[in-house]
């Protein structure tokens, strides 16, 4: 992936070179990642664009037999970072940790199935899993290129039981199924 520099860069009040953007997502990755002192919070104050920042990052780190692991390079600094199943590991628990807490009955359920269906307008997916299918709701905040490509593919599901509808927690591939 290459970052380079709009061309049209006079149209914005602030220019940002493609090289502060790519340090920036390296940082963020790097912490995200935890491989890092400083906290993810720190760079992204934001709690719904942390939660983006990390299952962005997700997607990058291999879950299939296509890689086993993908190295990213900081074009300024020559830093690199490697990305693993220990990263993608990492990144999944920071996930868990940032949804704690949420309302619900605490009690946090997985399913592994088949996305079958999404309606992000609607705020729902649907899941088949042993022939049975599972709506979901509370998917608005999730980004169609983080579950654009899951449809028709097998994933694990974590959601909350609150007031009788299921919450989606996280959406994420299975290990194993994919590239």
């Amino acid at each position: 992936m290459a970052i380079q520099d709009d061309r049209q860069a006079n149209l914005f009040k602030e220019n940002v070179s493609a090289t502060e953007v790519s340090d920036f997502f390296f940082r963020v990755v790097r912490s995200g990642a935890g491989m890092s002192s400083k906290p993810l919070k720190e760079l992204v104050s934001q709690d719904d664009y942390r939660m983006v920042f990390l299952k962005l990052a997700r997607l990058l780190t291999p879950h299939g037999r296509v890689y086993s692991a993908l190295e990213i390079q900081s074009g300024e600094s020559g830093s690199s970072l490697i990305l693993d199943r220990g990263a993608r590991k990492a990144i999944t628990e920071r996930i868990r940790a940032e949804n704690e807490g949420e309302d619900g009955d605490g009690k946090e359920r997985e399913l592994e199935g088949i996305l079958r269906a999404v309606d992000l307008n609607n705020d729902w997916i649907r899941v088949s899993s042993e022939g049975v299918d599972v709506t979901v709701r509370g998917v608005g905040e999730e980004v169609d290129d983080v579950i654009g490509p899951m449809v028709n593919r097998p994933v694990l599901v974590r959601f909350r039981m609150e007031r009788e509808r299921n919450l989606l927690v996280d959406i994420e591939l299975l290990d194993g199924v994919g590239p």
